[in-house]
């Protein structure tokens, strides 16, 4: 199934995969490089966080589809659309809403704490970067992220099913 939450991981991969390849052998270079690099892990930390939040809209949507209607899944969509930030806590909320038996397997899910982790460091880091503070993250650190959150999403939208 391909989703928007999908494709907005693809981009982040993508993003990863350009900052890993820039060259890094002169001076210049390694001063380029290291800006170009970070502003596209920054890029990426957004994007990651954005496809967080875009998998619980399009379950939730699909969701009211596939047991109402268009006009349900409309509204599931317009309501989830002015959400907060997709923290592990607001997530379970969320899932528990349709169905508490939801909240629990997406609990259970995220009751490792390296996705726990990912994912409150991608909204964090996605917060600072959105309101112009300092970020020190890399690549290494927002690759295993964006692995953790694709995870998390991939749930997200199996626990809907």
């Amino acid at each position: 199934m391909t989703t928007r939450s999908h494709g907005l991981l693809d981009q982040v991969a993508e993003l990863i995969r350009l900052a890993k390849e820039l060259p890094r052998s002169s001076a210049l270079a390694t001063s380029d490089s290291t800006y170009i690099a970070s502003q596209l892990t920054r890029h990426g930390c957004v994007l990651t966080c954005a496809a967080l939040e875009q998998a619980v809209i399009e379950a939730g949507s699909r969701y009211g589809k596939r047991i109402g209607n268009d006009r349900i899944a409309k509204f599931i969509e317009s309501t989830l659309s002015s959400g907060r930030n997709p923290k592990p806590d607001y997530i379970a909320e969320v899932l528990g809403r349709f169905d508490p038996s939801f909240a629990v397997q997406i609990n259970a899910f995220m009751d490792d704490n390296a996705m726990t982790s990912a994912v409150k460091s991608i909204v964090s880091n996605r917060n600072r970067i959105a309101h112009g503070e300092n970020v020190s993250f890399g690549v290494v650190a927002l690759e295993q992220w964006a692995k953790e959150v694709r995870k998390l999403c991939l749930e997200i939208h199996r626990v809907f099913q």
